[in-house]
């Protein structure tokens, strides 16, 4: 997957299993920090508190990787 620099030139971005699993699974959808913790916790067997968190930081490397934007 690549995204631009602040130069406009592509990079790439290396996702692990779980945030590739949530990219494909909300790519070219709208969604929030609580669609994701609810994905990560219908696929994975994690806690809510867990889920949250992780979508939350998946959310935040996303944003600061210019993948999404911040709403």
């Amino acid at each position: 997957m690549g995204a631009p620099d602040a130069r406009g030139r592509r990079r790439m971005i290396r996702l692990n299993s779980s945030a590739a699993f949530l990219w494909r699974s909300v790519a070219g959808k709208a969604f929030t920090e609580a669609d994701l913790a609810a994905l990560l916790q219908a696929e994975y067997e994690v806690d809510a508190e867990t889920a949250s968190a992780d979508a939350r930081n998946v959310a935040l490397e996303w944003q600061g990787a210019g993948l999404v934007l911040e709403s």
